[in-house]
């Protein structure tokens, strides 16, 4: 059995879990192109191009300086989105800000893609790794033709969260980070390791020159540089145009699985399956040629005396029972506590309130009243009603649209609130209620 250790040994170490990836292939797919076209009163014409995020399936953000900052003496102009030379379609600039260098368009018509979901600043911390995305010009021009419609990717770090000031006394929520941001990818998203966008890439650290011919030129003033704008700046304003969108307060502890295409994944994980198997075939041969023969051997050569067989004792006579009274079935346990729908999905129906307590949601991993995906208001994990020293509360779970009372009054996330017999819970905006009631 010895000579089996080492390759044990071998495969517990091969079978170690591989880092975990980002879900690179969906960041990719929520960052489209945009491109500005125009022309001047001279005739001439000229375009730019920035990066953007999905909002939702009709709506993007991206800078202001991307769509919105035109050259002197522009008569026209043209704003496309798209993440294809198929795929790109008109749109237009529904909100701007120049001090927080953002806005939002609007697509001429929905596209298939997930919006992204966003990760509020209690989730990050210095030194946390960071992706941005988008579409840097210089890449671009260095590619072949098709190449100006595929996005880059690079990594780097939370350097630091920072303010800016801005006119009026004001100012603008950062963030830091040493992922490579060029020209070309303002208004693309930087994403947390989850997937989950933090911020909207704007800038890095430049100053102006003058060339040989005197002619002013943007060169890079430091190394590492870059600037988001933080999503705390842009969330406000999605709820003004009432765009609905998924934020998370928690702390990303697990990347996502590595992307189906991953070769390189697939082929040690395949590596790892074929050692297992391997392995346990070799232990097998050894145990069958080493330690079963002499199992066999050992119990083949031992003998034991047979000893007479003794008269087995007759049974003593059982006196006749008798027969027991028909017993009462136990009653019925009605639980003391059950929430009756009153709209929504759930409207006329009991549901009682479980030991464990009852989550409601759309994520049935969290969740054990669950609501139909795209359910209005709804999100993955909205709120729970549970037991706490007999008495019954009600949490909001950090949900987009909040959880209510029936005066209207809006819970703070994370923060119970106890429920009497009769009072009544709504769930965003109210197509879904609620009324506790006991026994």
């Amino acid at each position: 059995m010895t000579r089996c250790v080492p390759l044990w040994l071998l495969a517990c170490a091969c079978l170690a879990p591989l880092p975990a990836a980002p879900p690179v292939a969906v960041m990719k797919s929520q960052t489209p192109v945009i491109i500005l076209a125009f022309s001047k009163t001279d005739g001439q014409t000229g375009s730019g191009t920035g990066s953007g995020l999905f909002v939702s399936t009709q709506h993007i953000v991206t800078n202001w300086h991307v769509c919105c900052k035109l050259p002197e003496g522009v008569s026209a102009q043209l704003l496309l989105a798209g993440r294809s030379k198929e795929d790109l379609q008109k749109a237009a600039v529904l909100w701007s800000s120049q001090e927080k260098d953002l806005a939002l368009i609007r697509l001429e018509k929905p596209v298939q893609v997930t919006p992204v979901t966003f990760a509020r600043s209690p989730s990050l911390s210095e030194g946390m790794d960071v992706w941005a995305v988008g579409y840097p010009g210089a890449a671009g021009r260095m590619a072949r033709a098709e190449g100006f419609f595929r996005s880059s990717l690079t990594k780097g770090v939370i350097s630091k969260m920072d303010t800016r000031a801005v006119a009026g006394g004001g100012h603008v929520q950062l963030i830091q980070t040493d992922a490579s941001i060029n020209a070309g990818n303002s208004g693309g998203p930087l994403f947390d390791s989850c997937g989950r966008v933090i911020g909207v890439n704007v800038t890095k650290a430049l100053i102006t020159v003058l060339d040989a011919q005197g002619n002013p030129v943007r060169v890079p003033e430091a190394d590492g540089i870059g600037w988001s704008v933080d999503i705390r700046e842009l969330l406000p304003e999605l709820d003004r145009q009432n765009i609905r969108y998924e934020a998370f307060d928690t702390v990303c502890k697990d990347a996502a699985a590595p992307p189906a295409g991953d070769r390189y994944s697939s082929l040690v994980l395949a590596a790892q399956v074929v050692l297992l198997l391997v392995t346990v075939v070799v232990g097998a041969i050894i145990v069958r040629k080493k330690v079963a023969p002499a199992i066999v051997t050992a119990v083949t050569t031992r003998r034991y005396p047979q000893a007479p067989p003794q008269p087995r004792p007759a049974a003593p006579p059982v006196p006749p029972q008798p027969a027991p009274s028909p017993a009462a079935a136990p009653p019925a346990v009605r639980p003391r506590v059950t929430l009756l729908g009153l709209t929504g999905e759930y409207a006329g129906q009991r549901l009682p309130l479980l030991a464990q307590g009852l989550t409601f949601g759309r994520d049935a991993a969290v969740s054990n009243i669950l609501f139909a995906t795209g359910t209005p208001g709804i999100s993955k994990r909205h709120c729970r009603v549970y037991f706490d020293k007999g008495q019954v509360f009600v949490e909001d779970m950090y949900s987009s649209h909040g959880t209510f009372l029936a005066n209207g009054e809006r819970l703070a996330p994370g923060q119970p609130r106890e429920l009497r017999s009769g009072d009544e819970v709504r769930l965003a905006d109210g197509g879904n209620s609620f009324r506790m009631e006991r026994a």
